[in-house]
């Protein structure tokens, strides 16, 4: 079977994690390139006012792989705004997917996730599986937003959000 690994990260997690994944499973990976630098006013502004920022080429034909991989934060309850003009440029192309977030604290899986997978990219995903930071810190600082936000994985804990990943492929 042949995989593809999807990733954005804003923090580095999302990117730290992907380029695990691939590393284990020997799926190829591509990070998703934003044409601007964002920030994290940018971040709030794009889901607020549902912008769709503009992202490079990523340069494979997706339609070449049996399953593709999205790895992406969820910013306010939803999937990371840069994933948008990918999705709607490959509505048709994707033959299956999986989506895995590793986010800062969302309680669980994030309900609107699902429903905004499908409405992109026209099918339902193989699996969904959101890992939260908030679950790796010491529980008195779970509610630090600045703790949580600027949180880097370490490989011991890459190591544990991989034993808990199931891909469903």
């Amino acid at each position: 079977m042949k995989n593809l690994i999807v990733s954005y990260s804003f923090t580095g997690n999302n990117g730290l994690f992907a380029r695990r994944l691939a590393k284990e499973t020997g799926a190829d990976h591509i990070q998703l390139q934003e044409v601007s630098k964002r920030k994290i006013f940018t971040i709030v502004l794009d889901v607020v006012f549902n912008r769709t920022p503009a992202v490079k080429p990523l340069g494979k034909e997706l339609g070449e792989y049996d399953c593709v991989i999205f790895v992406s934060p969820i910013w306010f309850g939803k999937i990371a705004t840069p994933f948008r003009q990918l999705f709607t440029r490959m509505r048709d192309t994707v033959k299956s997917y999986v989506f895995i977030s590793v986010s800062s604290g969302s309680a669980g899986i994030v309900p609107h996730v699902e429903p905004e997978l499908v409405k992109y990219l026209g099918t339902e995903p193989l699996s969904v599986t959101n890992h939260l930071i908030s679950d790796l810190v010491p529980y008195n600082q779970r509610s630090n937003r600045k703790i949580l936000d600027t949180y880097i994985l370490n490989d011991a804990e890459i190591d544990k959000l991989l034993s808990q990943t199931s891909l469903g492929i």
